[in-house]
């Protein structure tokens, strides 16, 4: 049996089935490193350390939900360090930043 072909509404072209678009090759891969506890933990932790606000022009960037987590309106959590510059993600080196001051920060 062969695989059907599928029109792709990326690139408007049809693919094979399980043939990947081209459009969607240069996509990076989801990083595990984001998936760790312990980034989860300190994550929360540096929102409750800044009230869900943005750590550098104080904008609300979180909302607390019924069971207590953090849910972002806008923004997320800064890297001080880079992890690929050997930064981890221990509560010091996490900063919450609203979408204008992250941007402005990887400047």
């Amino acid at each position: 049996m062969s695989k059907m072909a599928m029109w792709c509404p990326r690139c408007n072209q049809i693919h094979e089935r399980g043939q990947r678009c081209p459009l969607r090759k240069g996509r990076p891969k989801h990083n595990k490193q984001y998936d760790d506890a312990e980034y989860r933990r300190n994550r929360r932790r540096a929102l409750d350390r800044t009230q869900g606000r943005c750590a550098r022009c104080g904008r609300l960037i979180a909302d607390r939900d019924s069971r207590g987590e953090w849910r972002m309106r806008e923004g997320g959590v800064h890297h001080i360090v880079n992890l690929k510059e050997g930064g981890g993600h221990a509560t010091g080196n996490l900063a919450p930043l609203c979408d204008e001051c992250h941007l402005f920060m990887h400047r």
